[in-house]
C-alpha cells in the first residue's frame, strides 16, 4: 500500500537561481539535501544558477556542485551553459544520504 508521503514525493523539482542568493556554502548544502528528499527515486532535479555566480564564486563550481550532488545521492545527468546561467539536471539514485 503506498501511503500519503511516498504520493507527496515529487518527480521534478525546479530551484532557479535561488540557490545562489543562499548565504553559506553549509545552507546551500542544506537546500540541496532538502530538495533532493522532497524527489521520487529516479526523480530529477533541475537547477538553474547565474553563471556569473558559478565562474566567480571561491565557493561554487561546476565542480563542487556536481561533488555535493554527488554526496546527497543525486547523478548530474546533463549540463547546459546560456550566455548568462547554467544549467544542471541531476537525478536522484538512492533514498539515503551519504551525509548530513
Amino acid at each position: 500500500m503506498i501511503t500519503l508521503e511516498q504520493l507527496a514525493l515529487l518527480l521534478l523539482n525546479i530551484i532557479s537561481q535561488v540557490l545562489n542568493c543562499i548565504p553559506s556554502p553549509h545552507k546551500r548544502g542544506q537546500m540541496l539535501a532538502l530538495a533532493q528528499r522532497h524527489l521520487r527515486p529516479r526523480g530529477l532535479l533541475f537547477l538553474m544558477i547565474p553563471r556569473s555566480c558559478m565562474e566567480n564564486s571561491t565557493y561554487y563550481s561546476f565542480d563542487t556542485l556536481t561533488f555535493c550532488l554527488a554526496n546527497i545521492g543525486m547523478t548530474v545527468v546533463e549540463t547546459k551553459l546560456s550566455p548568462k546561467v547554467a544549467f544542471f539536471c541531476a537525478q536522484r539514485e538512492s533514498t539515503d544520504l551519504k551525509c548530513s
